[in-house]
C-alpha cells in the first residue's frame, strides 16, 4: 500500500454537503464537496480538472461565519455514472484552514465514513 493511501486511510472521512467555489488554471466552478478529512476532500461536478492541477477553493462551513480558503492539488478524478468528481488532497493551509477543518471533521454533525 503506498504512503499516500496508508495516510487517507488514517484520517477519518467524513460525509457532507457543503458549497465549494473551485478556481484552477484551466477552470472556474461552484460544486458541492460530499466527502472531506483533514488531508483533502471530494468534490461532485461534472465539469472535472486534470490529475495534477493545482486548485484553490473557498468552502463554506457551517462552524464558520467566513468561508475558508483552501489551497490543493488534484489528486484522484472519478467520471462514473453514479459519481463524478475530484479528489482535492489539500497543500499550504494556514494554521487557521487546518484548525477549522479538524474541527468540523472532528464534529459529531455527520457519521464517519469507515
Amino acid at each position: 500500500m503506498s504512503q499516500a493511501v496508508a495516510d487517507r486511510r488514517r484520517c477519518t472521512r467524513k460525509r457532507v454537503q457543503l458549497r465549494a467555489d473551485y478556481d484552477s488554471k484551466s477552470m472556474e466552478l461552484t460544486g458541492s464537496v460530499t466527502c472531506i478529512s483533514r488531508s483533502g476532500l471530494f468534490m461532485s461536478s461534472d465539469f472535472l480538472d486534470e490529475l495534477g492541477s493545482m486548485v484553490a477553493l473557498d468552502l463554506q462551513l457551517p462552524n464558520e461565519t467566513e468561508p475558508v480558503h483552501l489551497a490543493g492539488r488534484v489528486v484522484r478524478v472519478e467520471t462514473g455514472l453514479s459519481i463524478a468528481g475530484m479528489g482535492i488532497q489539500f497543500t499550504d493551509l494556514s494554521w487557521r484552514c487546518r484548525l477549522s477543518i479538524t474541527r468540523f471533521v472532528e464534529e459529531g454533525h455527520s457519521r464517519p465514513l469507515s
